[in-house]
């Protein structure tokens, strides 16, 4: 063993001997040999290992220089790094024989090759800055790039990442000292280390930072060091991958310093171990100051900053900051100015122009949380919110000087400007406050909305019409703001809010409130333009909602509220009118409760009426009307029975159908069985019948429609022109057809011709009772009864005919037919188709017998043959008041009333008076002296007539 041992001392001489004499060039040796006698020298000599260490560098720098030099002469990197040759294998050795020794024994190895290593990769680095395609100002990531392709700083490096892995806090120390010697043109290494090992490394270049921050003089925010430029490039470099360990070491650098102070017994903090000469709390009391500095140097941190740390501040987080602002001043910043520059500066956020998309959005979420965060603070304690109304102000007032200085069509490049339009959801609590906060927000919203124009006003206004919820100042005050630079904002705004907002409803609520609050206050000095003018403009976009379930209700408030423009177009009122009888109509068939439902139908009413003011539009609201009364499908809602399907037969089993089937021959591969979805010989299954109304809801309902028609006419401007007009319709829509629809009434023989029709017309008011409604509110206005004489025409001879051949001999045993006759000459008498005496023919037919009652009918008949039911027979005198001159009415037409008076005098001789009062009355009024007993002698005589004209034909 001694004499190997000898050996081995002899060889390592011997390569000492070689490497001293090529090193000095008393021996030529390659570089080659050279190299690998330094290697042998670093593993078995420890007194050579700096002298070894010293000629690596050598190499390793002439490896360098030649890719630079490459790169001079405009090779790309990749080919600089191949033109090295043999030097690339001469390199890799090195790199092989450095790992091995730090696998061998690291303990040994770290400390000395990590400060050799560190140390050239710096010198290499600050040497060859300025050289070709090493530009000062190439990002971070290209320098790391481009130094990863040179073999000899990769090897470098890649040693050096070896040495962290095997113990981290031995090498850290030179990593920092060598940075702050060989800064900026070090932070690629640091940036590539730390990539490698971002927990450790993040944390010690903030520590790092931190302490040059305290070190530095007291200066403007403006004059900072490059340490801090060199943290904000290593750490810009690594947010990529490393995002949420760079947020989580500022979160704790920022807790660490709100945080209460450390006792004096408590262990050094890592600020404070990293610090140098600067104490725990001067460390401490620079720590927010130096995360605003960096924020305003680096976008990415600002939006880490903003994001994830600004939106977790606690009010007593802030009531730290606020007691260590004083101590900020001159220390950090100049003066209260430059803090508060910066201040308005991170809160508007950098230029994104130049940005990748998810950074501008990262810079708009960041000013949105940085509002946000001073909103919040201005509601805490008196120097906290004071310091927060002051800077919202300051922020306010350079954002409204950016936007007013720009070009017109252009806006500034400002995040906070770009995001404030979207983020009303994050503002509405604010939004909502009765305070400063609030028309802060106003405010900023209002700017904003101005710089990118019109269509933006208009889309921020609808967003806050889309929140009822909001107090009514917000909107108000928005619109105020608004309105001076685009007077039009708010039918925009309400047209943009009605086309595209998901909540309609919503938006319509807002507007009644705006609406409800105009016309209880005197707003004309308050906003320039009128709401209800406006919103008249979207009268049609109105209309359209109230075909709409979730919106009809408000759409219909919303109308109720306006003054509709004479503007408005025919074809506009036509289609407003329609839907507002379909929500009329709606409001009926929902069931809702009776007070909800009358305060709906009179919005409806109300809109109706005015609707129908219109000359125009009068034909159109009646006809509308009446349409839906008569639909088959809404007619049930007034009672009606036509939209009820009959009762179908019994249901029957498609069993016993097919059993039916059993004595048919089965036919191969053919079907026995019968499926299908009615009922053999009858035809299809009958639709379910709908709910069938309480009587007491359908006459609300009947009433209800009545009441709208009676006010739409009364509402026009000429009612009588109106009555006529609802008169026509009613012949329209009932009678079969236009043929026999004259005034005149024919003889009675003439009934054979017509009784088809006139039994479908009957039907029609059997089926609707509105029908009847109607046509009584017509007769109260003559003499539009006279256009519907058709239709008294076909009552009064389906009438006739059912009382001349009804077998019942007492009129009170055809209730029905009894309370028609009753109802049609009612409304005659109300029409003053009928005089005096015979209008008291309806209050005596229930006591009448069958015959008696077709006999009067049939004087009914004969006096309106005679005496046409014409408007020229009405006069109209100066108070507007419509009356009729009967003529002379002959005497028979009452003989038979006469008779029925004389013959029920038990039961009607209370009638007998006014009757022959009367007939007094008219032939006094024409000149015709008739006696009593005369009349009676007549009346007699053509009784016993009668009579024996009867017997007469029992006879035969």
């Amino acid at each position: 063993m001694a004499a190997a041992a000898a050996d081995r001392s002899e060889s390592v001489r011997d390569d000492l001997r070689r490497f001293l004499r090529g090193a000095t060039h008393e021996t030529r040796l390659s570089q080659q040999e050279l190299t690998h006698t330094a290697l042998k020298l670093l593993r078995s000599l420890p007194a050579a290992r700096q002298a070894g260490l010293e000629y690596l560098s050598t190499v390793l720098g002439e490896c360098t220089a030649q890719f630079v030099t490459q790169l001079e002469e405009g090779d790309t990197p990749e080919g600089a790094a191949a033109a090295a040759g043999g030097e690339d294998d001469l390199v890799a050795e090195i790199g092989a024989t450095l790992s091995s020794l730090l696998e061998a024994a690291p303990a040994g190895w770290v400390p000395l090759i990590s400060a050799w290593a560190l140390e050239l990769l710096g010198r290499l680095s600050a040497r060859y800055a300025a050289r070709a395609h090493v530009p000062h100002s190439a990002g971070l990531n290209d320098s790391v790039q481009l130094w990863l392709c040179c073999p000899a700083t990769r090897a470098l490096v890649t040693v050096t990442v070896q040495c962290v892995r095997r113990d981290t806090d031995v090498c850290i120390k030179p990593l920092l000292e060598t940075s702050a010697t060989y800064t900026p043109h070090f932070d690629w290494v640091v940036a590539h280390i730390g990539s490698c090992f971002p927990g450790t490394i993040i944390e010690r270049v903030l520590a790092v930072g931190l302490r040059e921050f305290c070190a530095q003089k007291p200066t403007d925010a403006g004059e900072l060091s490059g340490q801090l430029n060199s943290v904000v490039s290593i750490l810009g470099h690594l947010a990529d991958r490393n995002s949420s360990e760079i947020c989580e070491a500022l979160k704790a650098l920022f807790q660490e310093s709100v945080g209460p102070p450390e006792s004096p017994g408590a262990p050094p903090s890592t600020s404070a171990t990293t610090g140098g000469g600067s104490s725990s709390e001067e460390t401490r009391l620079a720590t927010v100051p130096f995360l605003l500095h960096l924020a305003s140097l680096s976008p990415m941190l600002l939006i880490t900053l903003s994001t994830e740390i600004a939106k977790t501040v606690t009010a007593q987080q802030l009531a730290v900051v606020a007691e260590q602002l004083p101590s900020w001043i001159p220390r950090h910043f100049g003066t209260t100015e430059s803090l508060l520059s910066l201040a308005v500066h991170l809160v508007l956020g950098p230029s994104t122009r130049s940005m990748a998309r998810e950074m501008q959005l990262g810079c708009e979420r960041g000013a949105i949380t940085l509002l946000q965060l001073l909103l919040r603070a201005a509601d805490h304690g008196e120097s906290v919110g004071r310091a927060a109304e002051h800077l919202l102000e300051r922020v306010l007032s350079e954002l409204q000087r950016l936007v007013f200085d720009c070009q017109p069509g252009s806006a500034p490049d400002v995040p906070l400007l770009t995001a404030l339009p979207d983020a009303l959801p994050q503002l509405a609590a604010h939004l909502s406050a009765d305070d400063q906060r609030a028309r802060r927000c106003v405010q900023l919203l209002a700017t904003a909305a101005t710089a990118r124009g019109p269509s933006a006003a208009a889309h921020t206004l609808s967003r806050l019409l889309e929140r009822p919820e909001l107090r009514l100042a917000t909107p108000l005050r928005m619109l105020r703001a608004l309105e001076s630079n685009f007077p039009t904002v708010f039918v925009e705004a309400f047209r943009h809010a009605s086309a595209e907002s998901a909540a309609p409803e919503r938006v319509l609520r807002s507007v009644v409130r705006l609406l409800r609050w105009e016309r209880r206050q005197q707003a004309g000095a308050w906003l320039q333009t009128p709401l209800a003018g406006a919103v008249s403009e979207c009268a049609p976009l109105l209309a359209e909602r109230l075909t709409e379930l979730g919106t009809a209700d408000a759409a219909i408030e919303a109308l109720a509220l306006l003054e509709l423009p004479d503007s408005l177009a025919g074809s506009r009122q036509l289609s407003l009118a329609d839907s507002v009888v379909g929500y009329l109509f709606y409001c009926l068939r929902r069931g809702d409760r009776p007070a909800a439902m009358l305060r709906r139908t009179r919005l409806a009413q109300q809109l109706l009426a005015r609707l129908a003011g219109q000359p125009v539009c009068l034909p159109a609201v009646l006809r509308a009307l009446l349409h839906a009364a008569l639909q088959p499908h809404l007619a049930p809602l007034l009672g009606a029975s036509e939209g009820r399907p009959p009762p179908g037969p019994a249901s029957r089993s498609l069993l016993e159908e097919n059993r039916l089937h059993w004595r048919i021959v089965t036919v191969p591969q053919a079907h026995t069985t019968v499926f299908h979805a009615g009922v053999i010989g009858e035809g299809r299954r009958p639709d379910a019948a709908p709910p069938v109304l309480p009587p007491a809801a359908a006459r609300l309902n009947c009433e209800l429609v009545v009441e709208t028609v009676s006010r739409c006419l009364a509402a026009a401007r000429s009612p009588d022109d109106a009555a006529r007009t609802l008169a026509l319709l009613l012949v329209e829509f009932i009678s079969p057809d236009v043929m026999f629809n004259g005034l005149p009434w024919p003889e009675e023989e003439f009934m054979k011709v017509t009784m088809e029709r006139d039994l479908k017309m009957r039907r029609f008011f059997d089926d609707h009772p509105l029908s009847w409604c109607l046509l009584e509110l017509v007769a109260r206005r003559p003499p539009a009864i006279c256009y519907c004489s058709v239709l008294l025409r076909a009552l009064a001879a389906t009438l006739i005919q059912h009382w001349s051949s009804t077998q019942e001999s007492l009129a009170s045993k055809c209730s029905s037919q009894l309370e028609v006759t009753e109802r049609l000459l009612y409304v005659m008498a109300l029409g003053r188709l009928l005089p005096p005496p015979l209008t008291l023919i309806p209050e005596m037919l229930a006591s009448l017998t069958s015959h008696e009652v077709y006999l009067l009918l049939t004087d009914v008949w004969a006096y309106m043959r005679d005496t046409v039911p014409t408007p020229a027979a009405f006069t109209l005198d100066a108070n507007g008041v419509t009356s009729r001159s009967f003529p002379p009415l002959e005497s028979r037409f009452t003989t038979n009333l006469l008779l029925v008076l004389q013959n029920n005098v038990a039961k009607l001789g209370h009638l007998f008076p006014q009757v022959r009062a009367a007939i007094a009355n008219d032939q006094a009024r024409n000149g015709i002296p008739v006696g009593l007993e005369r009349d009676m002698a007549i009346m007699r005589e053509r009784e016993r007539e009668r009579e024996r004209d009867r017997e007469g034909r029992e006879g035969m």
